[in-house]
């Protein structure tokens, strides 16, 4: 088994080259000499991953099969002439019960007798673990599964059953369209195969009785090594894939330095110039940043870290906009502030329900560059025009004065977005700070 070391092997890099403090011109050098590696080459990587989940959902299936049950001893009322062996406590247990006797001629004899049975329950700890890991390597799944562009077939690539001349029809685009076919049929793309199948393995291990006896119990954390979890060698091979790559033990530290190198990575190939005491290190096993202040077309970005937030003002003039960028592992809830943005970056969202929400993963296909430039250019949207008491966001005569301002600023109290006029050369243009605010708890 070949173990997801990505933040081990960063983090020794981390600390060969920025154990002391750098300037960000010496991060880029660091990037450009291939010294530090955010856009990591993980083929045979994530296939020995797939490789090592596709055995572990047979060893599930094989312990669904025939899993460890607790039994655990209940008393049954039987009828005598069924009864073969009794213990002396179920014997004395029926010479007291005298409801259970009936008188047969000049005889008494107990028409039913206590006796033990042993109850078998699905429900153990042991089982529940089983459950746990199943659910976090099928979110492991997920995640190459989505970024995985081609199903098994062109019906479930294009969601349909017949040729249609909708908007995802086969014919709608024909050179795009060839191309995925042809990825398609392509056996050399080992990794898409590998990740369907195993995604198809996953979805019927959910079908299982096992799994949906035990998919809505809850396990408390962290993991007892329990004699079944240590002894019995199915369960245990389950456990020691936990501890070695799904238990988490740092915090999102680690995730928190990979996305801090990954904007920075954004912010340098996108031309953001950097002031000259900008600087960065990697302390005590995290990312520290000092004086990190960038500027484009105008607008000053000036971040500010603690924990795994970044506070980011964003200015033009006398104007500014205070955002909130949240870095989590896994994103639970909303966390609700009073900031004109909040974003957060995250590798699992367990709550659809977040708005402003980027998954980051480092085995993902995906590059993240692009979304996290999304996320700075959207931090100074502007566009042509004049204010006047209607809003341009939502259309109501609710704009007003934004009192953390002298002028220039507005707010709209319906739906809480952010607004300036500032001045580009002799252009007059309107910045659109946040936009419907009111989602972020404002």
């Amino acid at each position: 088994m070949k173990e997801i070391n990505y933040y081990a092997k960063l983090n020794d890099e981390l600390t060969s080259y920025l154990s002391n403090c750098v300037s960000l011109t010496t991060f880029e050098e660091l990037l450009n000499d291939d010294k530090i590696h955010l856009t990591n080459n993980t083929n045979s990587l994530l296939n020995s991953y797939i490789k090592d989940i596709n055995y572990l959902f047979d060893v599930i299936i094989s312990i669904a099969l025939s899993p460890h049950y607790l039994n655990s001893p209940e008393t049954l009322l039987i009828r005598s002439e069924q009864s073969y062996q009794i213990d002396n406590e179920d014997y004395i247990n029926t010479l007291r019960d005298s409801s259970l006797w009936k008188r047969k001629g000049a005889k008494l004899a107990p028409e039913y007798v206590y006796s033990k049975s042993s109850k078998e329950d699905i429900i153990t700890y042991e089982n529940k673990f089983v459950i746990y890991v199943f659910n976090l390597l099928m979110q492991e799944i997920n995640k190459f599964y989505k970024d995985n562009p081609l199903g098994n077939s062109l019906e479930n690539l294009y969601k349909q059953e017949q040729i249609t001349f909708s908007e995802n029809s086969l014919v709608n685009d024909i050179k795009e369209n060839n191309k995925n076919i042809s990825a398609l049929l392509n056996n050399d793309n080992q990794n898409n195969q590998l990740i369907n199948k195993v995604y198809a393995k996953g979805k019927r291990i959910e079908q299982t009785s096992f799994y949906k006896l035990l998919s809505k119990e809850t396990i408390s954390l962290p993991i007892i090594p329990t004699n079944i979890l240590l002894h019995d060698q199915k369960y245990y091979y389950l456990y020691r894939f936990y501890r070695t790559n799904l238990k988490r033990t740092n915090d999102d530290s680690m995730f928190v330095n990979y996305v801090i190198l990954k904007i920075l990575e954004t912010l340098i190939e996108n031309k953001y110039r950097f002031n000259k005491t900008s600087s960065l290190t990697f302390s005590d096993n995290q990312i520290q940043i000092t004086d990190l202040i960038c500027s484009k077309d105008g607008f000053t970005y000036q971040f500010n870290k603690d924990g795994n937030h970044l506070y980011l003002d964003v200015k033009n003039g006398t104007s500014y906009s205070k955002n909130l960028i949240i870095i989590k592992e896994e994103l639970d809830e909303a966390i609700f502030e009073e900031f004109d943005n909040v974003f957060y970056i995250c590798q699992i969202n367990k709550s659809k329900q977040n708005k402003n929400v980027l998954e980051i993963d480092v085995l993902s296909k995906k590059d993240s560059r692009v979304s996290l430039d999304d996320i700075f250019l959207s931090l100074r949207l502007t566009v042509k025009g004049t204010l006047s008491k209607k809003c341009p966001i939502c259309g109501k005569l609710s704009l007003k004065e934004d009192r953390r301002f002298d002028q220039d600023n507005f707010f709209c109290h319906n739906c809480n977005s952010s607004l300036a006029l500032i001045k580009k050369g002799q252009a007059k243009l309107i910045w659109l700070k946040s936009l419907w605010g009111g989602l972020y708890g404002k």
